[in-house]
């Protein structure tokens, strides 16, 4: 498509005599439209644009150096403005109400502080006439988009010095785009910047980014692309220049309020020591606005005090104790140092602010970072409710609580490093459940108090989490790192998991009888659980890890100690970790072969992989072992005629002591037996019955190299109709092996056959 501009028939008079006399022709404002989503055709006949987004005082109007024929025409959109596309331009004169131009224009978009991309953009139009008297628009593509250098070098002798932004508000401008340099906005070393001025602009003062004159028709508009709450009167001296600490510093409550109010919910600090004591109110986001608030810095320094929490919502301003629902949500906290000062700061008001995801902070002596205590009007939301509150790789130290609240709904606090803090995570109100969906992993938490506090939980996970020499207030009162016992009025945890924490206790801890890592009311005391905790994969050196009776479900949990501490420190453990194994097979054997003298062979073992286990010493080969062989007995035709069950104890034991004998030596007792009667049909075509087999069995080992076989005594072949008698057994074999004496597992070693 071809861009190209129309003199509109009023304009086109008054732009010719003007050329013609050599003089400024009256094009006063330059209109910014989107065209609707599309690039319109030029209409001389057009009074407006399609649709117009933005009107600037033209900056420059004049004949091309090298062209006596080229009119140009500049004008400068600042970096507060933004947020549109540009597809047509046109020019106005000095009323405001003729259209003298208009003009196709290459698609292009001008981006707004929010999206982060804020800048200067300078469109500079160049009109050239011919003897016909036809314009066409010309684009020079090296200055449509004019960089910040490019405005300084065509204005840098136009630039005038002064002190602040008092000072700004009384300079009077000498032309419209005028550039004036501030040294600081309050006091001389914070928040220099570079403004230009614009006349006859209806943007309100905010005292930063725009400032109204008081001595000429416009504002004066930041050119820095980099604004903190220096431009808008911020003064960070709480840290004086000889290291010590500012005993009167500067309040700047009231200059991060203006640049959340300028910014529309959003704060940069910038870099520097600031104190801040009151509160700050962000405006009203709802969760499907598709707009998030941010709250940056550049590695600032932020001293904290005050009893209210530093960060709410504006709708509570007025009026903090109101017990409306008066959220705002989806704020993204990030890169701000946190420091208390006094002995109550807080930041995060969890009444009022919920969506928010805090990272890459550093907490140090705040008194509770996140407070969530206030009665709610709605039913649906109790007391001391916080919601959708994420806490991600932050740095902790020496804060007195990290959460503090009643009630909670998706809470997520992964990957934080926290030393020193005399507490952790309290939720603990009750309710049934007090927390739905929380989510507590890979954090550290080393020489504090109590890490957690929870009521009752649905669904959640505590996994990966180490805990080191914690043993300040509640921990020492209540002895353990969590405390997730049921509440006063609340109900029970439901699918919560306990996984891979490492519990790091001090010399102490490892011999106190009252010590628990984990502090769970026993299952078997409570009625109406759902789904009880499970605990897998833990690792403790304390006296105990979790209650007795509190896991049903535990699988890889250990310790120092061993699995023979397990017992006493409270961990269930699972049939693996106890020494248990099981084992299973099916065997024929032929009435041929291992039938003789009323004895039939129902199971054979092999000792072989056992003896292979001389390198862990033969303590570890002895242990015991339990066989059930249910035994069928078939005919050649494959229908069984009759069932039993052998129930065996075995003993299996190396040589101990002197001398250098290789064996394994199997003992073995009929613990039981079982039999289906005679005489129970199993086909009435034929009046066929089973029947019985063995009569008052007894067991008998036999031992042929590393194999064992065992024989069951009292054995008859019986005939049934129609089927005739059994030639075969087959043994179906559930072999359960236990830990030996050094407490090792066995599986495979005691092998069937």
């Amino acid at each position: 498509m071809s861009y190209y501009t129309k003199i509109t028939k009023a304009g086109l008079a008054a732009i010719t005599a003007a050329m013609n006399n050599n003089s400024k022709v009256p094009i006063t404002y330059m209109a910014f439209g989107d065209g609707n989503g599309y690039t319109p055709e030029p209409d001389e006949n057009a009074i407006t644009l399609q649709n117009e987004v933005y009107r600037v005082g033209v900056n420059k109007v004049e004949v091309h150096n090298k062209n006596p024929n080229w009119l140009v025409c500049e004008a400068i959109i600042p970096s507060a403005v933004g947020g549109f596309n540009i597809r047509e331009v046109a020019l106005f004169d000095n009323t405001g109400n003729i259209m003298l131009a208009i003009a196709s224009y290459p698609p292009t978009y001008k981006p707004s502080v929010e999206e982060g991309a804020a800048k200067i953009q300078t469109i500079r139009i160049v009109l050239q006439v011919d003897n016909t008297g036809n314009f066409e628009l010309l684009i020079d593509p090296d200055i449509v988009l004019a960089t910040l250098d490019y405005v300084d070098q065509s204005t840098k002798d136009k630039v005038h010095i002064v002190n602040d932004i008092n000072a700004l508000k009384r300079f009077k401008a000498k032309f419209d785009g005028q550039i004036v340099q501030t040294q600081c906005h309050t006091k001389l070393g914070f928040g220099a910047g570079k403004y230009r001025f614009q006349q006859l602009s209806n943007l309100i003062d905010n005292g930063g980014t725009i400032v109204a004159s008081l001595v000429s028709a416009g504002v004066w508009i930041l050119l820095d692309s980099e604004v903190s709450i220096q431009h808008f009167g911020g003064i960070g001296d709480y840290i004086l220049e000889d290291g010590t600490v500012n005993p009167a510093p500067t309040n700047n409550i009231l200059a991060c309020q203006k640049y959340i109010d300028a910014f529309d919910g959003n704060l940069n600090y910038g870099s520097g020591n600031y104190y801040v004591n009151g509160v700050l109110g962000f405006p009203t986001v709802k969760i499907t606005d598709g707009k998030i608030m941010n709250i940056t810095s550049n590695d600032a320094n932020v001293y904290v005090e005050g009893g209210e929490a530093l960060y709410t919502s504006a709708r509570s301003l007025t009026d903090p104790l109101d017990i409306k629902d008066l959220y705002t949500s989806r704020i993204f906290a990030t890169n701000v140092n946190y420091i208390g000062v006094g002995s109550d700061s807080k930041v995060f008001n969890g009444d009022r602010l919920y969506n928010v995801i805090v990272t890459k902070n550093s907490f140090s002596k705040i008194k509770k970072i996140v407070h969530s205590y206030r009665k709610k009007l709605s039913d649906s939301y109790p007391n001391g409710y916080l919601q959708s509150f994420w806490m991600l790789d932050n740095q902790i130290t020496q804060c007195h609580r990290i959460i503090d609240a009643k009630h909670g709904f998706n809470i997520k606090f992964n990957d934080n490093t926290c030393e020193n803090n005399y507490g952790g995570l309290y939720i603990d109100g009750p309710g049934d459940p007090a927390i739905t969906q929380f989510r507590c992993n890979g954090n550290i938490f080393e020489g504090g108090g109590l890490f957690l506090k929870l009521g009752a939980i649905l669904g959640g996970s505590i996994h990966e989490n180490y805990f080191e020499a914690n043993t300040l207030e509640d921990a020492s009162t209540l002895k353990c790192h969590m405390d997730l016992r049921k509440i006063s009025g609340g109900g029970l945890h439901s699918g919560l998991s306990i996984d891979g924490n490492t519990f790091g206790a001090t010399t102490s801890q490892k011999t106190d009888t009252e010590w628990v890592d984990v502090r769970l009311d026993p299952f078997y005391s409570s009625t109406g659980l759902v789904a009880p905790p499970t605990m897998n994969n833990n690792w403790s050196n304390s006296y105990q890890m979790v209650t007795h009776g509190a896991i049903q479900t535990a699988f890889g949990n250990g310790g120092t100690g061993g699995v023979q501490k397990n017992a006493q420190m409270g961990i269930p453990t699972s049939p693996a970790t106890a020494g248990v194994s099981f084992e299973r097979s099916t065997k024929e054997y032929l009435a041929s072969s291992h039938l003789s003298n009323n004895e039939f062979t129902i199971c054979e073992l092999s000792v072989s992989d056992i003896k292979n286990f001389i390198p862990f010493g033969v303590s570890r080969r002895s242990h015991t072992a339990e066989l059930t062989v249910f035994v069928q007995n078939m005919s050649s035709g494959s229908v069984c005629l009759g069932s039993s069950v052998f129930k065996i104890l075995l003993v299996i034991q190396a040589p101990l002591g002197a001398g250098n004998v290789d064996e394994v030596y199997i003992g073995a007792s009929l613990l039981g037996f079982s039999e289906v009667a005679d005489n129970s049909l199993f086909d009435d075509k034929y009046n066929s019955s089973f029947r019985k087999h063995f009569t008052n069995p007894s067991i008998r080992l036999i031992k042929n190299g590393d194999i064992y076989q065992i024989k069951a005594s009292g054995y008859s072949s019986v005939a049934v109709p129609n089927y005739g008698s059994s030639d075969r057994v087959l043994s179906s074999t559930t072999l359960i092996s236990m830990a030996s004496a050094a407490g090792r597992h066995h599986r495979g070693f005691l092998k069937l056959l």
